[in-house]
């Protein structure tokens, strides 16, 4: 029993409660991101209104099953208790509709739309089944308010870091798919912008790699460095924007910093800002130069061109060396990394002379510049022209 002056729970039992919820959310986040695509573009389900119908009815539906769960599980007599049953064996049947959901047989339209009702429907009542005993659990671990408190922090904590990966990864596909595509690739969203121009180098840098330049998420990243985004660029182009960035970005912060803290105690803050203020800024620098002032299509143009073509033409290296490839972590193969996504790193390297081969028999353009050259076409992009600045 937990002790009536502090708490009884240690750290690891917490962090290892709140992880359970970030597997789920690795999971789970990720058919609420892909499905809608996968149901339309791969499966070929071409009634749009069955499949929002079906991604919007059925979690209602299923939702009425957790009362019943909870009372079952909490009228459930083992040796692991009233709960952790639940848990354990529900992971098999999540795991096994989790991939018969994306089997896709080959049925006709209507038993493409029914086998996608049958999948999902059981795969979210092998959820609640799983995630209702789970969430009454935190009941029974402790009962102390503070304990239930922390472990409460902990598993909203740990589930906002399942979810996040997913979102990541959706992102990065679609950047793949269709590089320096307008309105599929959101990696490069920021080109396409009439307001995405600045004064001056510095200004840009500022404003790409620091504040906008976040997985496509066009919302200054520290709030630290507002007042510099607000005095270069945001008053004199975009104030009311400005604003509504202002609003998320606190948030976002504060979240954020909420979740280092939780998980790393005293070293949070530090590890938040050097997570954020020196490694982001030298991971956007790198995905900035590999793309930047190539060429870019429409979304009906890029139909039109071979996948290969489209990810050669768009996609540019930094010259080899072996401290370039360390610190650019493979992403300096770039080409090769978009021809070969699923290469290790150490593989692009060797990939390379014969893409280059593969790039001169078909005539098409192996791009390669250094680093900075490449940081400094991508400013240069976003530069006003002189004479159109405001004298």
């Amino acid at each position: 029993m937990p002790s009536p002056t502090g708490s009884s729970l240690t750290f690891r039992e917490k962090l290892a409660y709140g992880l359970g919820d970030t597997a789920s959310n690795f999971f789970f986040q990720a058919f609420n991101i892909f499905l809608a695509y996968y149901y339309t573009d791969v499966v070929g389900i071409k009634n749009s209104a069955a499949v929002g119908t079906l991604l919007g009815t059925v979690p209602i539906l299923v939702a009425a099953l957790n009362p019943v769960i909870g009372v079952l599980a909490d009228r459930t007599t083992s040796r692991w208790g009233k709960f952790r049953p639940w848990i354990l064996w529900g992971a098999l049947p999540y795991g096994v509709l989790g991939y018969v959901m994306f089997a896709n047989p080959d049925f006709s339209p209507d038993g493409k739309l029914l086998f996608a009702y049958a999948t999902y429907t059981l795969m979210l009542v092998a959820y609640a089944a799983i995630n209702t005993p789970y969430s009454a659990l935190m009941g029974v671990m402790s009962s102390s308010s503070e304990d239930r408190t922390s472990l409460s922090t902990y598993r909203f904590a740990c589930a906002f870091l399942g979810a996040l990966p997913s979102g990541w990864r959706y992102g990065h596909n679609r950047h793949h798919a269709a590089p320096n595509v307008r309105g599929i690739d959101g990696d490069q969203a920021e080109r396409w912008q009439p307001d995405a121009r600045y004064p001056s180098y510095f200004s840009a840098f500022l404003a790409l790699l620091i504040l906008r330049r976040v997985r496509g998420v066009r919302l200054p990243r520290s709030v630290l460095m507002l007042w510099i985004r607000d005095g270069f660029h945001a008053h004199r182009h975009a104030p009311e924007r400005f604003r509504s960035e202002l609003v998320a970005a606190v948030f976002g912060q504060l979240l954020q910093l909420a979740c280092f803290c939780v998980l790393f105690g005293a070293w949070g803050p530090a590890l938040y800002l050097l997570h954020t203020h020196i490694g982001l800024v030298f991971l956007n620098a790198v995905f900035l130069g590999n793309h930047y002032d190539l060429p870019s299509f429409d979304a009906p143009e890029h139909r039109a061109i071979e996948f290969a073509e489209l990810q050669v033409v768009t996609s540019r290296n930094y010259p080899p060396s072996r401290l370039g490839d360390f610190f650019h972590g493979g992403l300096g193969y770039q080409i090769e990394h978009h021809l070969f996504p699923d290469l290790p790193r150490h593989g692009l390297r060797r990939a390379a002379p014969h893409v280059r081969a593969y790039c001169a028999a078909r005539g098409l353009p192996y791009n390669e510049a250094p680093f900075l050259e490449c940081i400094l076409r991508a400013l240069r992009f976003h530069l006003v022209p002189r004479a159109a600045q405001p004298h």
